[in-house]
């Protein structure tokens, strides 16, 4: 997560909870054993950010991860009897032009709760320093 954003983050008084990597992304079982570490802290989980293409690492998201973690930020939403937002930070996407890679499939026709969002940015591989932005949410039920 850039570092900018953490620190804003934990300046509002929200905790940082970095999850490892592995090929496809966030560590599915990482994130697990750390969601069992928090204990009955996972309540105080406002929302799941992640980063679909990571800079630095240069990991991709494959389109299985990104619906495991829709299924995560789902299921902990169940348990907990509300909505606990994921957000795709897909600033990255656009700038990828490696043929090999999959196509990037959105998780929002699959997200039944809600609680979806994939936002993005025109101002890494059109013009730096423009700040332009895009959210797509889930439609309004």
């Amino acid at each position: 997560m850039y570092y900018i954003y953490s620190d804003a983050l934990r300046r509002k008084g929200f905790e940082v909870l970095a999850v490892p990597e592995d090929d496809e992304g966030i560590g599915l079982a990482a994130l697990e054993r750390k969601l069992r570490a928090l204990g009955g802290a996972v309540e105080r989980i406002a929302f799941f950010y992640v980063v679909t293409v990571n800079n630095p690492s240069c990991t991709i998201l494959s389109n299985e991860r990104r619906r495991a973690l829709l299924e995560v930020a789902g299921r902990l939403s169940g348990e907990q009897g509300r909505g606990i937002p994921i957000f795709y930070d897909l600033a990255y996407e656009l700038l990828l032009h490696d043929p090999r890679a999959e196509p990037f499939v959105s998780v929002l026709p699959e997200d039944e709760l809600g609680i979806a969002y994939e936002i993005g940015t025109l101002s890494k591989c059109w013009r730096r320093g423009c700040g332009s932005g895009i959210c797509w949410a889930p439609a309004v039920r």
